[in-house]
C-alpha cells in the first residue's frame, strides 16, 4: 500500500461514502417498501373487519328477535327468518378466511340453537349468552386492526371505532333484555341492574369513541345522534321507563304500605269504631303522602295505563277521605266492623289490583316498538360505523399514495446526492493534492535554506481556510521566528569570534533545528500511519466513513502539534511565556492524542489510570506540558523498539495532593544504567546513534519543567524500567 499514491487513496477512501449513501439508500427503501406493505396489509384486514362487523350486526339483531321471540312475540316470527337468512348469508362469505374461521360459529350450531329457541326450549340467559359469546370473539378481531398499521392517525381513528362498535353491542345487549321485558311486562331487581349496567357501558364507550374522534367525525355523530331526533327521543322514554322503573316499584310499595295494615284503611275503621281523633289525624296524613307518592310517580315516564291505574288508586281513597268528614261519630256510633262495612259502601278492590299491576308489571309498552326504535339507534350507530370505515379507507389510500410518491421522490434525490457527492469528491481530492503539494515544495526550500543550500526561501502559498492553510500559516509563523533568530544569532555571532563562535553556534542552532526535525519526525510518521492504515483498512474492507472523520481530526491534532512545537521553541528563546488557567488532564489528553497512533502501530500499549472527568486545573503555558510529556514517551517507545522488548507498554499515572500533582510516566524496558542514570537530562547527552538523537529532548524537557512550569523532573528505575517523574505546583486558593 506504501507505493500507492496519495491520489489513488483518496479516490479509493472516497469509495467508502459512496457505498454508505448506496446502503443507507437501499435501507431507505426497503423501509418505504414496508411501509407501503403494512399499509397494504392493512387494508385487507380492514376489509375483513367490515365483513365481520357485518356478522356482528346480524348477531345482535338475531339476538334481539330471540329474546322477544320466547318472550312470547310472535308477531315478529317473520321478521326473524328474514334475519336468520341474512345472518347466514354474511356467516358463509366469512367462512373462507382461515384467520377468521376458528373465530365465527359453526352453522349447524347455530341452527341447532335457533331450533331450540323456536321451539322455546331456551330461556332468556341462554339466548344472551349463547349470541354474546359469539359476538365477543367476532370483537376480538376487529379490535387488533389498530395495531396493524403503524400511522397514528390509521390507529388513532381505528380505535375510536373499536368503542364505537362496542358501543352497539351494549346497545344490541340493551336491546335483548328490553324486548324480553316488554314482552313479559315483568322487571326484577336483576334486570334493572343489568339494564343500568349496559346503559352505563354504552355510555363510556360513546364518550371513548367521541374523545378520539376527529373534528369531522363528530360533527357527523352529532348530526346522526341528534338528541332531537324523534326516534332517539321515543326510544329514551322507554329507556327511561325502564330505568325509572325501579324506582316507581318503591313509590307503589309505599303506597301499599300507606293502603295497608296500619294504614288507611286501618285507621279510616279504628276511628270509627273508637271515636278517637288521633286515627283520623293519621289517616289525613296518611292520605295526604299517598297523593304526594301518586304525584311523584306522575312526573316519571308514564304510560297512560300506568296514569289510569293511578288515578283508580287516587279516586278510591279519595272516597275514604270523603266519608270520613261527612260521618258523625257521634251520632253515628257504629258498634262492629259489620256495621260499617253495610254503612260505609266502599269498593277498594279495583284500587288494591291497580296498585298489584303496578307493582308486578312495566305497563303501556309495545315490544315491538322497544324493539322498532332500539334497533332505530343500532341503525345510526351502524351509519356512523360505515361513515368510519369509509374514511379509513380513504386515508388509507392517501397515506399509500403518499407513500409511494415519496419513494420515488427519494430515489431521485439519492440520485442526484450520489453524483454531487463524486463531483464534490473529485474536486476535493484535487484541492487537497495541490495544497500538499505546496506544503511539501514550501517545507523543501525552508530546509534548503537552513542547510545552507538555498540562499533565500519563500513563505508557503496560502489560499483558503482550512486545517492545511492553516498548518501552513502556522509554518509561516515558525518560519518566520526561527529566521529572525538565525539572523539574531549570527549578527550576534559576527559581533565576537565570528569564525569560532559563529562554527559553533550554527552547530547548536543546527541541534537546535536538528531537535525540531526530531520532534516533527513522530507526528509526520502519525500522519503518514494515519494514511496508510486507512489504506489497509480499505483493502480488508475494515473502513468506514466514521473512522474517516477521526483520523482526519487526528491528522490535524499531530499538524497543529508541529506549528506548536515552533512556538514554543521560540517561546523558549524569547522568553515570552504567557501562563494560564488550564485543565491538566487537557494537556495529558492532547499529548495522548499525538502520540497515540505512533505508540499503536509499533505495538505499544499506553496504560492509564488518569480519571479525566475529575478537573485538576494549574497555571501552565499552553503547549508545554504535552511536549515534554511526548518527549518523555518518545524516548521510552525508542528504548522498547531499540530492545525489542515483547508486550511493550508505556505506564501514566498521576496523583494530586495537598499542594502539588505527580504525573509519572513508566516504561518495561529495563531502566536506565545506573552510571549514565543522573546524566541523561545533561544537553546534548544521547545514548542513540547520532541519525537518530541529539541528546536535546530531556534537556528540553527539563528545562521546561524546571524554569518554564515551576516543578520538577526526575528518573528513578522500578521493577519494570525507567518511571519519570513531574511534579508540578497546584495553584494556591
Amino acid at each position: 500500500m506504501n507505493n500507492i499514491s496519495i491520489k489513488f487513496k483518496l479516490y479509493l477512501v472516497s469509495i467508502i461514502p459512496i457505498l454508505s449513501i448506496l446502503y443507507l439508500s437501499y435501507s431507505l427503501a426497503q423501509d418505504q417498501i414496508m411501509k407501503i406493505q403494512k399499509i397494504n396489509n392493512f387494508d385487507v384486514y380492514l376489509n375483513k373487519s367490515i365483513q365481520v362487523n357485518e356478522l356482528i350486526s346480524n348477531l345482535q339483531r338475531e339476538r334481539g328477535l330471540s329474546s322477544a321471540y320466547i318472550g312470547k312475540n310472535k308477531n315478529i316470527k317473520e321478521e326473524f327468518n328474514k334475519e336468520i337468512k341474512k345472518t347466514d348469508s354474511t356467516l358463509k362469505k366469512l367462512s373462507k378466511f382461515n384467520d377468521i374461521n376458528n373465530l365465527i360459529i359453526k352453522q349447524s350450531t347455530l341452527d341447532e340453537f335457533r331450533q331450540k329457541t323456536i321451539n322455546l326450549q331456551n330461556t332468556e340467559q341462554m339466548i344472551f349468552n349463547f349470541y354474546t359469546k359469539a359476538i365477543n370473539k367476532l370483537l376480538t378481531y376487529i379490535s387488533k386492526l389498530p395495531t396493524i398499521t403503524d400511522n397514528n392517525q390509521l390507529s388513532i381513528d381505528s380505535l375510536s371505532l373499536i368503542y364505537l362498535i362496542k358501543a352497539k353491542e351494549f346497545s344490541g345487549q340493551e336491546r335483548a333484555l328490553g324486548a324480553h321485558i316488554f314482552a313479559k311486562e315483568k322487571f326484577s331487581n336483576e334486570s334493572f341492574i343489568k339494564i343500568k349496567a349496559l346503559q352505563n357501558q354504552y355510555e363510556s364507550e360513546i364518550n371513548s369513541f367521541y374523545l378520539l374522534s376527529s373534528h369531522d367525525t363528530k360533527v357527523i355523530f352529532d348530526k346522526i345522534m341528534d338528541k332531537n331526533d324523534k326516534d332517539l327521543k321515543k326510544f329514551k322514554y322507554m329507556e327511561d321507563m325502564l330505568s325509572q322503573n325501579i324506582y316507581k316499584k318503591t313509590i307503589i310499595s309505599n303506597i301499599k304500605s300507606l293502603s295497608g295494615y296500619g294504614g288507611l284503611i286501618h285507621n279510616f275503621k279504628n276511628y270509627l269504631l273508637r271515636g278517637d281523633p288521633k286515627y283520623k289525624d293519621t289517616f289525613y296524613n296518611q292520605y295526604n303522602e299517598l297523593l304526594l307518592n301518586i304525584r311523584e310517580y306522575k312526573k316519571l315516564n308514564t304510560s297512560k295505563e300506568e296514569i289510569k291505574l293511578l288515578d283508580n288508586i287516587k279516586e278510591t281513597f279519595k272516597e275514604y277521605a270523603y266519608a270520613m268528614n261527612t260521618i258523625n261519630v257521634e251520632s253515628d256510633m257504629i258498634l262492629n266492623i259489620q256495621n260499617i262495612d253495610s254503612k260505609i259502601k266502599i269498593n277498594d278492590s279495583s284500587a288494591l289490583n291497580a296498585l298489584e299491576t303496578l307493582s308486578n308489571y312495566i305497563i303501556g309498552i309495545d315490544p315491538a316498538q322497544w324493539i322498532e326504535y332500539s334497533t332505530r339507534r343500532i341503525e345510526k350507530i351502524i351509519i356512523l360505523e360505515d361513515y368510519i370505515f369509509n374514511n379509513l379507507k380513504n386515508k388509507k389510500e392517501s397515506i399509500l399514495n403518499n407513500l409511494t410518491s415519496s419513494f420515488y421522490n427519494k430515489l431521485i434525490l439519492i440520485a442526484l446526492i450520489i453524483l454531487i457527492t463524486l463531483l464534490a469528491v473529485n474536486k476535493i481530492v484535487k484541492d487537497i493534492l495541490n495544497k500538499l503539494d505546496n506544503l511539501k515544495n514550501g517545507l523543501l526550500n525552508f530546509f534548503g535554506f537552513i542547510n545552507n543550500k538555498n540562499s533565500s526561501f519563500t513563505k508557503l502559498n496560502v489560499d483558503g481556510d482550512d486545517e492545511i492553510d492553516k498548518l501552513a500559516i502556522s509554518l509561516n509563523k515558525g518560519i518566520e521566528h526561527t529566521t529572525e533568530y538565525i539572523k539574531e544569532e549570527i549578527r550576534k555571532a559576527s559581533q565576537k569570534d565570528k569564525q569560532i563562535y559563529e562554527s559553533a553556534k550554527m552547530a547548536q542552532m543546527g541541534e537546535m533545528i536538528g531537535n525540531i526535525a526530531h520532534q516533527w519526525r513522530q507526528p509526520l510518521s502519525v500522519i503518514s500511519t494515519i494514511a496508510s492504515g486507512i489504506q489497509v483498512k480499505q483493502s480488508i474492507g475494515l473502513f468506514n466513513i466514521e473512522t474517516l472523520e477521526g483520523n482526519m481530526n487526528k491528522i490535524v491534532q499531530n499538524t497543529t502539534y508541529l506549528s506548536e512545537t515552533i512556538d514554543i521553541f521560540s517561546n523558549f528563546i524569547k522568553e515570552e511565556k504567557v501562563y494560564k488557567d488550564l485543565i491538566l488532564q487537557d494537556e495529558i489528553k492532547t499529548a495522548f492524542t499525538i502520540i497515540e497512533s505512533s505508540l499503536t502501530n509499533h505495538y505499544i500499549k499506553l496504560i492509564s489510570d488518569i480519571d479525566f472527568d475529575k478537573k485538576i486545573k494549574v497555571k501552565l503555558i499552553s503547549g508545554e506540558l504535552p511536549q515534554v510529556i511526548i518527549n518523555i514517551i518518545n524516548n521510552a517507545k525508542d528504548i522498547l523498539i531499540e530492545k525489542e522488548i515483547s508486550e511493550a507498554k508505556i505506564i501514566v499515572n498521576l496523583e494530586e495532593q495537598e499542594d502539588k500533582v505527580i504525573l509519572t510516566i513508566e516504561d518495561n524496558a529495563g531502566g536506565v544504567p545506573n552510571d549514565i542514570i543522573t546524566k541523561i537530562f545533561d544537553p546534548y547527552f544521547t545514548t542513540k546513534h547520532q541519525s537518530k538523537g541529539t541528546g536535546l529532548g530531556l534537556h528540553m524537557s527539563y528545562k521546561i519543567i524546571q524554569e518554564s512550569l515551576h516543578g520538577k523532573l526526575y528518573v528513578k528505575n522500578s521493577d519494570l524500567g525507567a518511571k519519570f517523574f513531574i511534579e508540578l505546583p497546584l495553584p494556591k486558593e
